[in-house]
């Protein structure tokens, strides 16, 4: 059976205290576990990450596609829900867009907008009667 593998981000700062934690560990058992040891072999061995700047700009190019992609999806939804003259709610919009409730709240502006819109141009009953 494989064994599963975990890998934790820490500041210098921390992987430091971590280490020192595991030795007083160490230091105070007559019988260190394998785990122990093993854990603290891997703090030894541990490489800071670093990120080169190419890296950094294929990140930031990534991340600018998919913001694109998930507006096009929350416009698409709203000028839908216009046509069908829905509601512009979040929930209707995450519903059309496909598109988590959590993402879609990043554009509460947006959608508050559309739908104040939407009922602006809404006949009220007045005119209505007038027709």
């Amino acid at each position: 059976m494989n064994e599963v593998k975990y890998k934790i981000e820490l500041t210098g700062e921390e992987l430091k205290q971590l280490e020192l934690l595991i030795k007083e560990k160490l230091s105070r058992t007559t019988l260190p576990s394998e785990s122990l040891r093993n854990a603290l072999k891997s703090l030894e061995n541990a490489k800071p990450m670093v990120a080169t700047a190419k890296q950094l700009e294929a990140a930031k190019k990534a991340t600018e596609a998919r913001k694109t992609k998930t507006r096009k999806k929350i416009e698409i939804a709203v000028n839908q829900l216009r046509i069908e003259n829905r509601p512009i709610t979040m929930y209707a919009v995450a519903k059309y867009s496909r598109v988590s409730p959590n993402t879609v709240r990043k554009y509460r502006e947006f959608i508050e907008t559309a739908e104040a819109e939407r009922r602006r141009s809404q006949p009220t009953e007045a005119q209505d009667r007038l027709l």
